[in-house]
């Protein structure tokens, strides 16, 4: 059996995946390894259901099997399961009570769920094992910024970039922290090094992109949310930010289908049926305005429904 396994494992690598499950199924080998070898291969293939139950039969072989533990919580945030995935991980903190790692995806389980109190003690806790874990700092840096505590947050930051330079995440909450204290200059040198560091970084490129707004530099900023926008095709404000930016410098056209995205990603869509009837009258398109706008006229918010009559009345 323990060839097999070898094999078996060797076949996950080479993308033998069916071979390697009908493998565990048909021997069922009482030893979590294996099914964390599948467990891995499912996770190389973006397959997280499969993660986490391959990784849940390797903890059902031996309780809190730390590799599997890691690997399951991980699975189970992906899948939205995130009362599970907390719960592995306190067992699992119960089991390691000193383990860095575990406690930290402890507090960030808790942070993700609005535990912020919690968070906070899981995270410190996190720290007093490790003093030099990266993400510890950043996300003790997130729960300051949720209490307010905004000089904290940025020394929490900094240090987690102490700890390791070349962290994006860090960069860019100490970028957006910089730009609330408007320290524009230095907001965008952080965004620039997130954006060096990791290009497909889409949110640094929003961030930026809001920010050269502010600071006047904007074919830069529809550069930037041009980028954002291409890299998460799926995010409304993003789609919203850069249309509302090509409608107000004379690139009418250009956001017309930016503010039909928002139409189609948006459950409240008023504001942007609005704003995308008064771009396509400008462009002479009045008919297909009207029905933007007679949405808009819907709307329970006041002041849109108000604008958008008043456009209507015109025609």
């Amino acid at each position: 059996m323990a060839e097999a396994q070898v094999q078996a494992g060797a076949q996950a690598g080479d993308n033998g995946i069916p071979r390697l499950q009908a493998l565990l199924e048909r021997y069922q080998p009482n030893a979590p390894e294996p099914y964390l070898v599948l467990a891995d291969a499912y996770d190389r293939a973006g397959n997280n259901e499969e993660v986490a139950r391959w990784s849940r039969q390797a903890l059902a072989m031996r309780e809190n099997f730390r590799p599997a533990v890691v690997k399951m919580a991980l699975a189970l945030f992906a899948l939205h399961q995130d009362a599970e995935a907390t719960k592995v991980l306190e067992d699992a903190v119960a089991h390691y009570p000193i383990d860095d790692e575990l406690l930290s995806d402890l507090g960030n389980a808790y942070l993700q769920q609005g535990e912020t109190a919690q968070a906070a003690a899981a995270l410190k806790r996190a720290l007093e094992a490790n003093p030099e874990r990266p993400e510890t700092h950043n996300l003790l840096g997130v729960v300051a910024v949720k209490q307010g505590d905004r000089a904290t947050a940025e020394h929490e930051f900094r240090e987690a970039l102490r700890c390791q330079p070349d962290f994006p995440g860090a960069r860019n909450n100490l970028g957006s922290l910089l730009v609330d204290e408007h320290a524009y200059a230095e907001a965008e040198f952080q965004f620039e090094k997130v954006i060096e560091a990791d290009a497909d970084f889409a949110e640094a490129h929003h961030q930026l992109g809001r920010l050269l707004v502010v600071m006047n530099q904007v074919p830069r900023a529809i550069t930037e949310l041009r980028d954002a926008a291409q890299q998460e095709p799926d995010d409304p404000q993003v789609h919203e930010d850069l249309a509302y930016l090509l409608a107000v410098t004379g690139h009418a056209a250009e956001a017309i289908p930016e503010y039909k995205r928002v139409l189609a990603l948006r459950s409240e869509p008023a504001l942007a049926n609005l704003v995308l009837g008064m771009v396509l009258l400008s462009q002479g398109h009045a008919a297909e305005a009207q029905l933007h706008l007679r949405a808009a006229a819907n709307s329970p918010d006041p002041e849109i429904a108000q604008a958008s009559r008043h456009l209507l009345a015109q025609k």
